[in-house]
C-alpha cells in the first residue's frame, strides 16, 4: 500500500518567514540602537556626569560583546548583529573619552582607533559590513588628517588629498580581492564601493589640477588616472568579470576627458565639437559594454542589467545637459516661451528617431539625446511662461501636457523616466507653497515654508508604492516603471528638506501635514502587511501583526521621514527581488539619518530617546516572533561552535575597554598632576560629527606666537625642520600666561617659566585643546568663556581642562 507524505500545516510553512521576520526587525533594531547611541553620545546628556556616561558605555560594549560570545558559542545565525552593535559601543566610547576630557572635535587619531579596534570583528565575523565599517572609518581617518594640515611634510594639497584617498581605496580593493571567498559578500559590496571611492578620488583629484587650482600634480595626473583606469578595466572586464566595475571606469574615464580637455575650448564651436567628441565616445563605451554582457549571459533576458542602464543614463544624461547649455548659449534664449518652442521643435525630430531606432543602434540614441535636448529645455520653458496675467496654471497646464505627449509617443524606457521626471520636478516647483504661482493649487489654503512639504512627501510616497506594484506584471511594467523610479528619486530631497527645515515636523504644523507625516512613517508597515497577505506566507492575523509591529515602530522616526522613506524604498526592492533599489533604499538611510541629527529643533536627547525606544521595540517584536522556538529563531545549533571563535569576541571587547582605560588613565594624570595655565581665548559654536555641540577655540597667545616667528625666520625654518617646538609662556599680574619666546630645541626647566609643547602643521602650531565639549542647549553659558585653563604636564602636553569668564569665575 503506497504510503503519502503528511501535508505540510500553515504553521510549518509559516515558520520560515517568522524566520525572517525576526532577523529582519533584529537587523532594523540594531541600526536604529548604532543611530540612537550616536545621539545619545553627541547629546552630551546634562543630567549624567562624565563618569555616568562613560560606565553606561563600558557595559553597553562589554554587554553586547557577551551577547555575540554567547551567539557565537551556540553557533547562532544572527551573531553579527550583536557583534555590529558591539564595534558601534567600541565608537560611542572612544567618543565619550574625547568629550570628557576634552581632546578635540572629529580628530582624525579617534577614527583611525576606532578603525583599529573594529578590525577583530572583521577577522572574526568576516561578513560585509564590519569591512564597510572599516573602510568607512579609515576614509574618514584619512580624510581628516590630510584636510587638518598634519601631513604638511608631504607638501600636500587639495588635489594630492583626494589622490590620497583615492590610494587608500585602492589599498582596500587589494585587501577585498585578497579576501576573496573568505569574505562573506555575495553582493560584491567590497569590492564595488572600493572602486567607487578609487574612482571618486580620482575625479575630484582632476578638479583643482583640470581648474589650475593650487600647485596639484597636474603634469602627471592624466597619466596616472589612465594607468588606473585600464587597470581597473582590464581586471574586471577581462580578468575577474565584474562588468558593474568596468562599467563604472569607464564612465570615470569619460568625465576625465571631459574635465581635462574643456579648459581649453576656447569658442562655442570647439566646445560643439567637444560635446560631439564625448557622444562619440560614450556611445563607444556603451555598445562595447553591452557586448561584453552579452558574450557572457547569452541566456539572460533581453533587458539591460543595471549597471548597463546606469552606464546609458550618466552618458546620454550628461550630454544632454551639456548640449541644453550649449544651445541656450546659442540661440539667445531669453523668455520661457522660446525656449518652449525650441524644446518642441529639437522634441519632434528626436522622438521621430527614438521610435525608429532599433534597442542599441546609433539613430535610436541619436533620437534619444535630441529628445532629451528638447525636452529640458521645452519644461524649463514652460517653467518661466509668463504669469503675471493671472493665469497662474498655465505653465502646469503645459508641462502636463508636455510631459504626456513625451510619455505616451517614446516606448523607450530612458526617455519615459526623463518625462515622468521633469514632469514630477517641475510640477513640485509650480506648485511649491513658498512661491507666488504656486500658492493655493495643490493645498487647500496658501501657506508658508515649509507647509505643506510633507503632504507632497506623502504623494510621492503612496505614488511610488502604487506605481511599482503596478510594474510587477511584466506587460504593465514598460508603462509604470519610470514613473515609480521618477517618485522614488524625488522622494528622497522632499523628505530631507522636510527632517531640515520642519524642527518636529510631524508634530509642528497644521493638522493636514501632520497626518501626512504620520501616513509616511506607517507607510513600510502597510507595503510589509500587504506583500505577506498577497502573498499567503503567514496567517492574516501574523501578516498585519507584523504590519501593526512595523508601524508602530514608525512612531519612532516620525520626525525623520527619510527614514521612512529608505525603508520603504529597500522594502519594495526586497520583496520584490530587485536588488538595486535595495541598494538605493538602504544608501538613502544614512543622509535621511545624518539630516535628522543636524535638526536644530529637537534636541539630540529626543532623538536618541525615540529611536532607541523603536529599537526596544522591534526587538521585542524580534524575540516573540520566534516563539515557540526562540532559540530556532536565533539559529542557536544543538552542538557548540569552536571555542576560538567565541573567545575572540571576547578578547575583542576587552581590548577595546583596555585601551579606552588606558587613554582615561593617562588624561586624569595630566589633569591631576599638570600645572594649570590660563590663556586668553576666542570661542565660536559648531557641531561635532560624533561628539555633539562644542566650542572651537583659538588663543591670544597662538597670535602672538605667529607675529613673534615672522621676524625670526631662522627658529621657524626649525620648526619647518623638526615638526615640533614649544611655547615659552610666563604668568603676568592678573594669573594670565603670555609669550615669553618660541623655541625649537628642548626647553630647560624653570620655576616661572612653562613649556608649552606643540607640532608644527602647514605653518600653524598645534597644542591640541581646540575644542570644548558641553551638553546641546547650552551655548549661551558658555558664550561668556574668555579664558581657558590648561594642565600642561612636565613634557609640555597639555589638556583644556576648564573656560573662565571675564571675571575668571569658572563656567
Amino acid at each position: 500500500m503506497m504510503q503519502s507524505d503528511p501535508p505540510v500545516s500553515q504553521a510549518d510553512a509559516a515558520g520560515p518567514w517568522r524566520r525572517r521576520l525576526a532577523g529582519g526587525a533584529a537587523l532594523l533594531a540594531v541600526i536604529l540602537a548604532a543611530a540612537a547611541l550616536v545621539f545619545w553620545v553627541a547629546s552630551q546628556w546634562g543630567g549624567w556626569a562624565p563618569d555616568a556616561r562613560l560606565w553606561l558605555a563600558r557595559g553597553a560594549l562589554a554587554g553586547t560583546s557577551l551577547a555575540a560570545s554567547a551567539l557565537a558559542w551556540r553557533a547562532g545565525r544572527w551573531v553579527d548583529l550583536p557583534a555590529g552593535l558591539a564595534a558601534a559601543c567600541t565608537g560611542a566610547l572612544l567618543a565619550l573619552v574625547g568629550q570628557a576630557y576634552q581632546t578635540g572635535a572629529d580628530a582624525w587619531p579617534l577614527f583611525l582607533l576606532w578603525a583599529g579596534l573594529s578590525l577583530p570583528w572583521l577577522l572574526l565575523l568576516r561578513t560585509v559590513f564590519p569591512w564597510l565599517l572599516c573602510a568607512a572609518l579609515l576614509n574618514l581617518a584619512l580624510g581628516l588628517y590630510l584636510s587638518s594640515g598634519a601631513a604638511s611634510w608631504l607638501d600636500w594639497d587639495d588635489s594630492r588629498t583626494f589622490l590620497g584617498l583615492a590610494a587608500l581605496n585602492a589599498c582596500l580593493l587589494v585587501l577585498a580581492e585578497w579576501a576573496g571567498a573568505r569574505l562573506d559578500d555575495p553582493w560584491r559590496l567590497a569590492r564595488r564601493l572600493a572602486a567607487a571611492a578609487l574612482l571618486w578620488g580620482l575625479w575630484m583629484a582632476g578638479f583643482p589640477a583640470a581648474l589650475d587650482m593650487g600647485a596639484g600634480p597636474a603634469p602627471w595626473l592624466p597619466v596616472l588616472s589612465v594607468a588606473v583606469l585600464a587597470a581597473l578595466y582590464w581586471v574586471y572586464a577581462r580578468r575577474r568579470r565584474d562588468l558593474a566595475v568596468g562599467a563604472l571606469a569607464l564612465l570615470t574615464g569619460l568625465g576625465l576627458v571631459w574635465l581635462w580637455l574643456w579648459p581649453h575650448a576656447d569658442d562655442m564651436l570647439t566646445m560643439l565639437g567637444l560635446i560631439l567628441l564625448l557622444l562619440a565616445l560614450g556611445l563607444a563605451a556603451l555598445a562595447h559594454v553591452r557586448r561584453l554582457w552579452r558574450a557572457v549571459s547569452p541566456a539572460r533576458a533581453p533587458g539591460e542589467p543595471w549597471f548597463l542602464a546606469g552606464l546609458r543614463v550618466g552618458i546620454l544624461g550628461s550630454v544632454v545637459l551639456l548640449l541644453v547649455a550649449w544651445v541656450a548659449a546659442m540661440a539667445d534664449i531669453e523668455t520661457g516661451a522660446q525656449a518652449l518652442l525650441l524644446g518642441v521643435i529639437l522634441l519632434v525630430p528626436g522622438l521621430w528617431l527614438a521610435r525608429r531606432g532599433r534597442p542599441g543602434a546609433l539613430a535610436g540614441q541619436l533620437g534619444e539625446v535630441l529628445a532629451g535636448v528638447g525636452l529640458v529645455l521645452a519644461t524649463g520653458g514652460a517653467l518661466f511662461l509668463d504669469t503675471d496675467r493671472g493665469l497662474p496654471a498655465l505653465p502646469l497646464g503645459a508641462v502636463l501636457a508636455l510631459g504626456a505627449a513625451v510619455f505616451l509617443a517614446s516606448a523607450r524606457q530612458a526617455l519615459r523616466f526623463a518625462a515622468a521626471l521633469a514632469v514630477l520636478a517641475a510640477v513640485l516647483w509650480l506648485t511649491w507653497p513658498a512661491t507666488p504661482a504656486g500658492r493655493g493649487l495643490l493645498d487647500a489654503a496658501p501657506a508658508d515654508w515649509p507647509q505643506g512639504l510633507m503632504l507632497r512627501l506623502w504623494w510621492c510616497q503612496a505614488g511610488a508604492v502604487l506605481a511599482w506594484t503596478l510594474s510587477l506584471r511584466a506587460d504593465r511594467r514598460p508603462l509604470w516603471r519610470p514613473v515609480a523610479w521618477a517618485l522614488l528619486l524625488v522622494a528622497p530631497p522632499l523628505a530631507w528638506l522636510a527632517a531640515a527645515f520642519g524642527g518636529g515636523y510631524a508634530w509642528g504644523l497644521p493638522l493636514p501635514d501632520r497626518l501626512a507625516g504620520l501616513a509616511v512613517a506607517l507607510l513600510p508597515g502597510l507595503v510589509l502587511g500587504a506583500w505577506l497577505a498577497s502573498r499567503r506566507a503567514l496567517p492574516p492575523a501574523a501578516c498585519w501583526t507584523a504590519a501593526a509591529v512595523l508601524s508602530m515602530a514608525g512612531l519612532g522616526w516620525v520626525d525623520a521621514p527619510g527614514v521612512s522613506v529608505a525603508l520603504t524604498g529597500f522594502l519594495l526592492g526586497r520583496l520584490a527581488g530587485h536588488r538595486l533599489l535595495s541598494c538605493l533604499g538602504a544608501a538613502i538611510a544614512l543622509p535621511g539619518l545624518y539630516v535628522f541629527y543636524l535638526d536644530p529643533a529637537v534636541t539630540l536627547a529626543h532623538k536618541a530617546g525615540s529611536l532607541g525606544l523603536a529599537a526596544l521595540w522591534l526587538l521585542a517584536a524580534a524575540g516573540l516572533a520566534g516563539r515557540p522556538a526562540l532559540g530556532a529563531a536565533l539559529g542557536l545549533a544543538a552542538r557548540r561552535a569552536p571555542w576560538r571563535r567565541p573567545a575572540g569576541m571576547l578578547a575583542a571587547g576587552a581590548l577595546a575597554l583596555a585601551v579606552a582605560q588606558i587613554q582615561i588613565h593617562h588624561y586624569r594624570t595630566i589633569l591631576a598632576e599638570g600645572r594649570p595655565v590660563v590663556l586668553a581665548l576666542a570661542p565660536v559654536d559648531p557641531r561635532s560629527l560624533m561628539q555633539g555641540d562644542y566650542m572651537d577655540l583659538d588663543y591670544a597667545v597662538r597670535r602672538q606666537a605667529r607675529d613673534w616667528l615672522g621676524e625670526r625666520t631662522s627658529v621657524r625654518d626649525a620648526l619647518q625642520a623638526s615638526g615640533r617646538g614649544w611655547l615659552l609662556l610666563r604668568s603676568d599680574d592678573r594669573g594670565i600666561w603670555q609669550l615669553a619666546g618660541v623655541t625649537a630645541e628642548t626647553p630647560m626647566a624653570a620655576a616661572d617659566v612653562v613649556a608649552l609643547a606643540f607640532r608644527w602643521r602647514a605653518g600653524e602650531m598645534d597644542w591640541g585643546a581646540r575644542s570644548w565639549f558641553f551638553p546641546e542647549g547650552q551655548a549661551e553659558r558658555y558664550a561668556r568663556a574668555r579664558y581657558g585653563v590648561l594642565r600642561v604636564a612636565v613634557d609640555g602636553t597639555a589638556l583644556l581642562s576648564g573656560l573662565l569668564d571675564e571675571e575668571q569665575a569658572p563656567l
